[in-house]
């Protein structure tokens, strides 16, 4: 049987770790489970050590500091990659639900390729994840199609850093993470160096494989999508603020929260881009 390695990077997910682990663990498949902890001040460490109690699969990797010129995320992946023993790597984020038997199936279907990646479907809760996020994934919709990505003969590559199944001899044939230190969209620069290097990728929705919730307050999702659109627009400010603007006419209520936002703007963190494909999935 094929084995994988999963490697799950986390900085703080107590909330999300435990579940994300479990949902991991259950499926059918022969895995082990690295998760990279990159230096958490919360629960998250001790949560993963509870588990590896009882689950010989499972493994907790601290991360030493972070070296000049890295991305914390890089870095972390980079650190666990050493370890892994399997054919496959799944790299997948903490707050991602793997559904039963998805594992199984993806395996299945990457057989011909360097790299599979699926765009998780989306769990949404409140009133303006609702009328943001549909249109978020629209306008990356204006950026990648999954049919230029996947097609051999076209030179666009794209990838979900939530949801990244890859060959382990295609990742460390094209450097692995050491080789995009200081990529911010690090999972879109993987797959333009495997595509690149001469092997299929495939990108596509992740509907009955795995779920997320992107964002759990507005301000989340404000910092997290408008600093990605900005990296993906190339840094072109002018086509990210007409993306923006696109977003919020379409909901007046929306453009009014925007603007109470923007007047009590607070520094947040960078979220990667998680797929091009929205799938509504409210609870």
């Amino acid at each position: 049987m094929t084995r994988v390695s999963v490697i799950v990077p986390a900085r703080n997910e107590e909330a999300n770790i435990g579940p994300c682990l479990t949902s991991l663990l259950s499926q059918d498949a022969e895995l082990e489970v690295l998760v990279a902890d990159d230096g958490s001040t919360d629960r998250t460490a001790a949560i993963v050590m509870d588990l590896a109690r009882t689950e010989s699969r499972l493994r907790l990797v601290p991360v030493p500091t972070l070296p000049p010129g890295w991305v914390g995320k890089n870095h972390a992946l980079s650190v666990a990659a050493r370890l892994v023993t399997g054919d496959w790597l799944l790299l997948t984020d903490a707050d991602t639900r793997h559904l039963p038997g998805g594992l199984k199936e993806t395996l299945q279907r990457a057989e011909s390729y360097g790299l599979y990646s699926l765009s998780p479907e989306q769990v949404v809760e409140t009133w303006w994840e609702k009328a943001v996020i549909p249109r978020v994934y629209r306008e990356l919709d204006r950026l990648y199609s999954f049919e230029e990505i996947n097609c051999p003969d076209s030179a666009a590559a794209a990838a979900n850093g939530q949801y990244m199944l890859i060959r382990r001899s295609v990742y460390e044939g094209v450097g692995g993470h050491a080789a995009l230190a200081g990529e911010i969209l690090e999972d879109v620069a993987l797959a333009r160096r495997i595509k690149a290097s001469g092997h299929r990728i495939f990108f596509g929705p992740g509907a009955g494989i795995v779920r997320t919730r992107m964002y759990s307050s507005f301000g989340a999702m404000w910092e997290g999508w408008t600093k990605n659109l900005y990296l993906l627009y190339r840094k072109n400010t002018s086509r990210m603020w007409a993306a923006v603007m696109r977003t919020v006419l379409i909901n007046p209520m929306f453009a009014a929260l925007l603007l109470n936002s923007m007047v009590h703007h607070r520094k947040g963190h960078k979220v990667a881009w998680k797929g091009r494909e929205y799938t509504s999935w409210s609870t």
